[in-house]
């Protein structure tokens, strides 16, 4: 409930705001505002680095994506039903319209997924997921970001399974997935190129839309943070470059 703690002491922080601005620039991609953990991380991480004097602006999916992490099988009456329809019906509706008025009360500005990206590249996309063969979307890749990849993984978390053997519609599954990789690489692509960022600061970093952002985010040479529940009870992992996937297993003990 941002308004009601903002309100104790207004002045401090739209000063805070102010100052902010010209400092170090923070992307702060939560996407998912319906993951209600991350929501409260990463709203209380923004309103912390800018009481620090950096200059955050906020990211948010705005029922944009036809697939994203935020789909199980197990919310849907079956995958039929999200082949057929995705999230749109169900899921979308607890998502952005409860987080968008949570991001908004902190007068920081808010990117939405939707507004960036024009009709040509949602064309590109809708195109692109249609036509390629089945067999070749993991491979893909476009501009250096292996988005088949990452869609492949969003999909096969979407049924909690290790690969698609009996796993019903899993061809349009998958392609849901990949038209919404190819959407968040479009758009963070855009977001990045048309400002200078310094981080890029978000939960988890893997499968679709995170681990887009992130990849997208290193290729165009924007360090990248990523912060997961740590095992000790109250404690994050924040990992710098990489996700903690990776940083767990290659990071010096010191660190």
């Amino acid at each position: 409930d941002w308004p009601s703690v903002l309100k104790r002491d207004p002045h401090r922080w739209r000063s805070a705001i102010e100052g902010s601005r010209g400092g170090p620039r923070v992307l702060i991609a939560t996407n998912c505002g319906g993951h209600i953990p991350s929501a409260h991380v990463e709203t209380a991480l923004a309103v912390a680095l800018t009481l620090r004097g950096a200059d955050v602006e906020l990211l948010l999916c705005d029922s944009f994506l036809p697939a994203c992490q935020m789909c199980e099988v197990g919310l849907f009456p079956d995958a039929a039903s999200f082949a057929d329809d995705g999230p749109l019906g169900t899921l979308c509706g607890q998502c952005f319209d409860p987080a968008e008025p949570v991001y908004r009360a902190l007068g920081l500005p808010l990117r939405t997924l939707g507004g960036l990206v024009g009709e040509a590249q949602r064309e590109h996309a809708r195109r692109v997921a249609e036509s390629l063969p089945i067999s070749d979307i993991g491979r893909f890749e476009e501009h250096g970001v292996a988005i088949g990849e990452h869609a492949e993984a969003g999909a096969l978390r979407f049924y909690a399974r290790g690969d698609f053997e009996g796993c019903e519609n899993s061809d349009t599954v998958l392609r849901r997935f990949f038209e919404a990789a190819l959407l968040t690489a479009s758009a963070t692509r855009h977001l990045l190129r048309g400002g200078r960022f310094d981080v890029a600061c978000f939960n988890h970093g893997i499968y679709v839309p995170q681990g887009l952002v992130g990849d997208v985010a290193r290729h165009e040479g924007v360090r990248v943070v990523n912060w997961n529940p740590a095992s000790r009870t109250g404690c994050f992992i924040f990992s710098h470059g990489d996700t903690y996937h990776h940083t767990l297993l290659e990071e010096s003990v010191s660190e």
